[in-house]
């Protein structure tokens, strides 16, 4: 496909982008959000005249654009800002834009330069059914994996207690897969819980995680990582209680009084959550249950994912569609390929890993409290959220979705969005801590 024509598809694409947005200033209340997308609005009109202007220099210089070939690639035409924060002049490059595309199960983010990376294909329409679906492509199934059920014993009248709940101990196995996504061994692990009762039979379980320190981020010759994973740094983390799941949507629709979920289904994670409405939510069920509820730190994030390994998934050096739902027909090592479900599926799903968390990689993106930086240069040692001078920036998301591609699942893959656009693969994990 020559240059002509990806500029027409960028165009017929960014026209049915805006039409988005405009939807969204439509349905839209709060005075401050709409002059946000007035100006997205504005800056696409900018951007399709720009693209419209290329495209006519081209035909009037009656030379024939060159093919797009992995040198060319390059060349094509940087977008503009897509989406700006309103109160920064900070340019999104292209690099930033591949990332934004992660997110574009709700059609948000144009797929144009995400389609045109070798590895990853996306469908035209990337707004999934929420019906079950076959996978798209014939597939060989990865190796089938299973773990035992796991077993509960529950507390004493004299046990342990935290923030006046009893805390129950289950037991429970986790699978490590080689680069073939093969197991190669299991382990019994116990964890600590207590159960926290929302009323109407909707119990909120959050898991113990142990003190300790971890490399953050990913080594130089991790597969498909990125520059903001460095430089690896040395953190120390307090103890802490962690959701045993994503928050369900019931779990959310008991606390909120709504649902905004794409993907109907009590068990199946709450989407299409912005990040402040996931900081009520820990606000509302702090104030209901007399606990300290929050969003996790990016680093407690990480450490409570890794669970002690070092791999680039707590699997080990590969995913497999048996332990994770995400883009199953794309492949991180020498597994097979496997299943892309185009949805979410319920919480606890697959196997957990070490610490006993259920779906840390895939199934949905998990708002973290931090601001999003380039790097670690300066990052905190002590496991605390780092934030920024500007409230209104990029929020950390962790863990990948149903919708990307393995690399995006890693352990230390870094996702980041402006935190008032909506996703149908992005919700949130709780965290509950003593301060």
């Amino acid at each position: 496909m020559g240059l002509c024509e990806h500029l027409e598809e960028q165009i017929a694409e960014d026209i049915k982008l805006l039409k988005q947005y405009e939807d969204e200033l439509r349905h839209e209340a709060d005075p401050a959000l709409k002059g946000r997308w007035n100006a997205r609005i504005e800056e696409l009109k900018q951007r399709v005249r720009e693209h419209e202007e290329e495209l006519r220099s081209l035909f009037a210089s009656s030379v024939q654009p060159e093919p797009v070939t992995s040198e060319s690639r390059q060349k094509l035409p940087t977008p503009v800002v897509l989406l700006k924060n309103s109160r920064t002049s900070t340019v999104i490059s292209r690099k930033q834009f591949l990332k934004w595309a992660v997110f574009g199960g709700s059609g948000v983010i144009t797929a144009l330069l995400f389609r045109l990376c070798d590895s990853i294909k996306i469908p035209k329409d990337p707004e999934p059914t929420p019906k079950p679906t076959t996978p798209s492509e014939s597939t060989d199934k990865p190796p089938a994996i299973s773990v035992d059920e796991p077993k509960y014993i529950e507390p004493t009248k004299d046990g342990d207690r935290f923030a006046g709940l009893p805390l129950w101990t289950v037991e429970f196995e986790t699978v490590t897969v080689n680069a073939k996504g093969e197991k190669v061994s299991r382990s019994t692990h116990q964890a600590k819980f207590f159960k926290e009762d929302l009323g109407n039979g909707v119990i909120l379980e959050m898991v113990s995680i142990p003190a300790g320190e971890f490399e953050m981020g990913s080594p130089s010759g991790e597969n498909n990582r990125d520059g903001d994973e460095s430089p690896q740094h040395k953190v120390s983390v307090p103890a802490f209680f962690m959701g045993k799941f994503a928050v369900t949507q019931a779990q959310y629709q008991q606390v909120i009084g709504s649902n905004p979920s794409y993907f109907p289904g009590d068990n199946r994670p709450v989407e299409k959550v912005l990040w402040n409405e996931a900081m009520e939510f820990c606000q509302k069920l702090s104030e209901k249950t007399g606990r300290n509820y929050r969003l996790p730190s990016e680093a407690e994030w990480e450490y409570a994912c890794r669970a002690g390994t070092t791999t680039s998934f707590h699997f080990g050096p590969t995913l497999t569609s048996n332990l994770a739902n995400y883009r199953g027909t794309s492949t991180y090592q020498s597994e097979p390929k496997g299943e892309y479900r185009k949805q979410t599926t319920e919480v606890g799903s697959f196997p957990p890993n070490a610490f006993g968390l259920y779906d840390m990689h895939g199934n949905v993106w998990e708002w973290c409290l931090d601001h999003f930086h380039d790097n670690y240069q300066g990052a905190p040692s002590d496991g605390s959220a780092w934030f920024s001078n500007n409230d209104n920036g990029y929020r950390v998301l962790r863990g990948g979705s149903w919708y990307v591609v393995p690399w995006y699942c890693r352990s230390a893959d870094r996702g980041w969005i402006d935190p008032v656009v909506r996703f149908n693969n992005v919700g949130l994990r709780l965290v509950c801590s003593s301060e």
